[in-house]
């Protein structure tokens, strides 16, 4: 309730890696997005893309993407330890060999379109798409190929999928 009663005064609200999956609801999000925008702010984001949520460790399909709501309850593993450097940019320590999580998470799957609806129904207009075939910084399968700017590509020999999205909106 509270959220209605912001006065809009952000030019620019930034969301990136990794925020849809804990959000449990988008148009919520989108419509405190629209709220705190001023008119002409834009909504920036750039998020791993939801296709890699349906890849297992094998690059085989594991999930699917038209997954209704709520995904997982499992723990979530050590991702930045399994990237190494890319997400350490102050120097890497191992830390934990074999770490396993004891404690269950909840995340929740969203398409793309899922997502895009959601900021076009808080009245937003969209005014850029992009998919990119290369994920900065987290390592989601352990035989996904290392590229330059601490980013990482499909593994060798499997098909290239877009592994982030992302985009700009204006409120108008």
């Amino acid at each position: 309730e509270w959220l209605k009663t912001v006065t809009p005064v952000f030019d620019v609200v930034f969301s990136s890696y990794g925020f849809l999956g804990w959000l449990s609801a988008l148009e919520p999000w989108a419509a405190g997005v629209q709220r705190a925008l001023v008119p002409g702010g834009r909504l920036v984001f750039l998020e791993f893309h939801p296709l890699l949520a349906s890849i297992g460790p094998d690059w085989k399909p594991r999930d699917p993407y038209f997954y209704p709501g709520h995904v997982f309850d499992e723990p979530i593993g050590d991702y930045v330890a399994d990237s190494g450097e890319a997400l350490t940019p102050s120097g890497f320590a191992p830390g934990i060999q074999g770490f396993q999580n004891p404690h269950p998470s909840a995340a929740w799957q969203w398409t793309v379109a899922d997502v895009l609806t959601a900021i076009l129904d808080a009245g937003l207009v969209l005014e850029r798409y992009v998919e990119l075939p290369y994920s900065n910084g987290c390592r989601f399968v352990p035989t996904m190929t290392p590229l330059p700017g601490n980013r990482f590509g499909a593994p060798p020999g499997e098909v290239n999928i877009p592994m982030m999205f992302g985009a700009v909106a204006r409120r108008p």
